[in-house]
């Protein structure tokens, strides 16, 4: 089955993906607070879920034609979920409805949109005919969008689902689709949703004990007249909504002022004509209830063969949970160590790293001491250096003699011109003996040739080979004809070729009409003749008609052309 996509406003309903799985998972982990309580849980006690294995099954489902997976998107984010499921065709067509929402969207009209969508696609392009929810009657939101959409109530379901911890009981609400001819959507856009449509029965019927049905015996009701009874909701099946006498009461019949005969008949009839039809209701009531039995196990076992979803009760032995533990640390285990041996791998490839830098380093650094010619430009560069430092000092000196020249010609101490003349003459023999110095290793660096660079190691370095296209054909357009080329010769001969044709259907279409001509001459000539006859020539009407006029031929006059060779020869001529 090709799942579908449905959009109403902001709204959008799409089929569930694997990848969607890691996102599903975060916002139930979430909403956990507030989707615990109506998760359904394991009779066992022992239960366990897989959100990619229950995606995996929906969609099998969905592929068999049983459900319909969706995810429910607000602006593109992911709200919630929806699933179709149990879905039946043939005599029953119908379908379930299950939901749920994140509760940062609650409240934005969002889950009543999604099941108005998905009730109307199945409806009008499934062809199902009743769609059902059943909802815990704590559930409140719940509630309130059945009653929004306008869901019919049909009864309760006593313990129906294991959900939180015990068997809960459920409201169900279904519609159908001659209900609804313009669609839910529409229906609830337009404000027509029946008001009672899921109205769910407050009043109370007074009801027997029974061994199937049996309520706490909490608010028990009393009568003079009756007896005890007990109170049971509407839903109570309509054949066990009877009064059942546990004790009459006899006093009230005024037992003192009658007579022993009048008291037995009195009572007989009583028996006769209420224990009898009590008796009558007891046996109908088990009947009935047994029934109801029999068709509970019978809808259970046609849910059963009808490969119902799987995912709607998740439930594991402990076998299985057991396996899906050992499965889990085995993986955590793997994990650990592949961070292991990379952590091993990148270390290595570190100090691998780091001893070829320093084997760089030290055959670089032998190179030059093995070279008188590089010790010498190294020396140099040294005394670069040094004169540079020595020249600004030099200057340094040099300022704080004319400073100290001022101060000392205004009255004051001499002590930084001696300082300064100090310095200068320390800068000036530095920079002799740097010159000295440098004179030395200039020599040496111009007498000895540099030797030669040591090779460069070679680290072979491999590549991935590279995926080759294979050859294939290409379709290429063919050129066109030569005589299709403008300016060409192909061209200008078909051309020449084409205008002598044309030249001789002329010729020939001139010869035509010259032969043409003289014949209209000749036949002309004695009609000119028979007019000066004294009596005209019969009308034209009374002669018999020619069998070639349908092919628009008025006489049968021979043809002009008698001899056929001469013709012929005459058409060899002109072409």
């Amino acid at each position: 089955m090709v799942l579908p996509t449905l959009r109403e406003g902001a709204v959008t309903l799409r089929p569930i993906r694997l990848r969607d799985a890691r996102a599903l998972e975060r916002l139930l982990l979430e909403n956990r607070a507030w989707l615990s309580k109506w998760e359904a849980t394991s009779p066992q006690g022992i239960g366990s879920f897989d959100l990619r294995s229950g995606i995996r099954n929906l969609l099998s489902h969905a592929r068999g034609g049983y459900g319909l997976p969706f995810v429910i998107e607000w602006d593109g984010q992911i709200a919630g979920q929806l699933n179709v499921s149990s879905i039946s065709y043939g005599s029953l067509a119908s379908a379930t409805l299950g939901y749920w929402v994140a509760e940062s969207f609650a409240g934005r009209g969002i889950t009543p949109t999604s099941v108005a969508l998905a009730t109307d696609y199945c409806f009008g392009q499934l062809g199902l005919h009743r769609m059902e929810i059943c909802i815990r009657p704590e559930n409140g939101p719940s509630l309130r969008v059945v009653q929004k959409l306008g869901f019919r109530y049909e009864g309760l379901r006593r313990r129906y689902i294991h959900i939180d911890g015990d068997w809960r009981d459920h409201y169900c609400f279904a519609l159908v689709r001659e209900e609804l001819p313009s669609g839910v959507l529409e229906r609830w856009r337009h404000g027509v949703v029946p008001a009672d449509a899921a109205a769910i029965p407050r009043r109370t019927h007074r009801v027997r004990l029974s061994r199937y049905h049996a309520p706490a015996p909490e608010s028990p009701v009393a009568t003079p007249q009756t007896g005890v009874f007990w109170e049971k909701p509407e839903d109570t099946p309509r054949s066990s909504r009877a009064v059942c006498t546990l004790r009459p009461n006899l006093e009230a019949m005024g037992a003192d002022a009658l007579g022993g005969g009048v008291l037995v008949a009195a009572a007989a009839v009583l028996w006769l004509a209420y224990l009898l039809p009590t008796w009558l209701h007891r046996r109908q009531y088990l009947a009935s209830e047994l029934n109801a039995v029999r068709l509970q196990q019978t809808l259970r076992a046609l849910a059963e063969t009808a490969e119902a979803p799987q995912e709607l009760v998740v439930e594991a032995t402990a076998r299985e949970a057991v396996a899906q533990s050992k499965v889990l640390r085995e993986r955590e285990v793997a994990a650990r160590e592949l961070v292991k041996a990379e952590a091993a791998a990148a270390a290595k490839t570190r100090r691998a790293e780091d001893a070829l830098r320093i084997e760089q380093v030290r055959a670089e650094a032998a190179r030059v001491a093995a070279n008188p010619v590089l010790v010498a430009r190294g020396k140099l560069r040294t005394l670069r250096r040094a004169r540079a430092a020595t020249a600004l000092c030099l200057l340094a000196a040099l300022v704080s003699v004319i400073a100290g020249g001022i101060i000392a010609v205004l009255g004051g101490s001499v002590l930084l011109l001696g300082l300064g003349l100090a310095g200068g003459v320390a800068a000036v023999l530095t920079l002799g003996s740097l010159a000295k110095t440098g004179r030395a290793a200039a020599q040496v660096a111009r007498a000895v040739p540099a030797a030669p660079a040591a090779p460069a190691r070679f680290t072979p370095v491999e590549f991935s080979p590279r995926a080759t296209a294979r050859p294939g054909w290409t379709p290429r357009p063919l050129p066109k004809p030569a005589y299709l080329e403008r300016g060409s010769v192909a061209a200008a001969a078909r051309a020449s070729i084409d205008a002598a044709a044309e030249l001789r259907r002329a010729a020939a279409r001139a010869a035509l009409m010259e032969r043409a001509a003289a014949l209209d001459a000749e036949t002309a000539a004695p009609a000119a003749t028979v007019t000066t006859l004294a009596r005209p020539a019969a009308p034209a009407a009374t002669a018999a008609p020619s069998r070639f006029a349908a092919m628009g031929m008025v006489n049968d006059a021979a043809p002009g052309m008698g001899d056929l060779d001469a013709v012929l020869r005459r058409r060899r001529a002109a072409g």
